[in-house]
């Protein structure tokens, strides 16, 4: 019994520390080919989402993760491959590659926190290959 109200004494006055979680509506992501959560830019969250038939989009989520908007992005040509998607601070980069003309060219847009493209650049142009190059 003393044991037992020594054990009460010192767990009592301890201070609690807790966790707040935040929990989202139900977002369904079985057919998505691919996702990423940007994290936070500016006073959104923001989820990339690679859908099916080359759909990108873009939503964003308010502090309660509660959607408050949805964007696609419209790249060059239909047939679009996304490599990577690299979020930062002010802004999030997509690096994807795409044939035109039978040449294989591997670009790089800039996106602002509203899914707005700020900028877009050529990487490299690998000129007419049957296989792709490895990157």
């Amino acid at each position: 019994m003393k044991n037992l109200l020594l054990l009460f004494a010192f767990i009592l006055p301890a201070p609690i520390f807790a966790q707040t979680v935040t929990v989202s509506e139900a977002l369904s992501i079985r057919n998505d080919y691919a996702y990423e959560i940007l994290g936070k830019l500016k006073d959104r969250f923001l989820l990339y989402r690679n859908k099916a038939n080359n759909h990108f989009e873009i939503q964003a989520f308010n502090d309660k993760l509660q959607m408050s908007w949805s964007k696609q992005l419209k790249f060059e040509k239909k047939k679009t491959k996304v490599l990577a998607v690299i979020p930062d601070k002010e802004h999030f980069d997509i690096i994807y590659r795409f044939k035109r003309k039978g040449k294989i060219i591997l670009k790089v847009n800039r996106y602002d926190p509203g899914a707005n493209m700020t900028d877009s650049t050529t990487i490299f142009n690998y000129g007419n290959r049957y296989h792709l190059p490895p990157l």
